[in-house]
């Protein structure tokens, strides 16, 4: 078994000069293409993020022996000053099928919450008021699962061979 506690703080600049958040029209919803100040100038908001984060995360995963099989299980706790919360659970079942060969199915379930300031869009009108601002997904409300299936043999001089899909 294992716990782990893990805190991190960045300060600076943790913009993704890449990344940058459509302006759209208040009423009708469309993207504005053209600044009527500016004829010809596209409309657009790079990021901002906020100058620090500071994030937490507690861990856990442990081993289970069976009596040929084993089954192992984590999960993972994060929280941070941009409101980002995320639960992590992962389970690994391992069919120990005889001749050294093993078949491990797996499970993963992942569920995170927005930042504070991740927004698909803006309006013109909200544009000058904005402080901070994202339009990157990995920081947008998401849940994700993940199968898999693996398939391998472990040799005696240390190594092995698997295939995973």
């Amino acid at each position: 078994m294992q716990f782990n506690y893990t805190h991190a703080y960045r300060d600076g600049y943790l913009n993704d000069p890449y990344k940058i958040v459509s302006v759209v029209d208040s009423v009708t919803g469309d993207n504005i293409i053209s600044d009527p100040a500016a004829p010809g100038k596209n409309v657009y908001l790079n990021e901002k993020r906020p100058e620090y984060r500071n994030n937490n995360a507690l861990y856990w995963n442990t081993i289970v022996h069976l009596r040929k099989d084993s089954v192992r299980f984590s999960y993972r706790y994060f929280w941070d000053n941009w409101d980002v919360v995320s639960h992590t659970a992962d389970i690994k079942y391992r069919f120990e099928l005889g001749a050294g060969f093993y078949l491990q199915p797996r499970y993963r379930y992942y569920q995170q919450s927005a930042a504070y300031f991740y927004r698909h869009s803006i309006t013109d009108i909200e544009r000058p008021d904005i402080k901070y601002v994202s339009a990157d997904y990995r920081l947008g409300e998401m849940v994700t699962q993940t199968y898999g299936l693996k398939i391998g043999k472990p040799f005696k001089d240390g190594g092995n061979i698997s295939l995973r899909v």
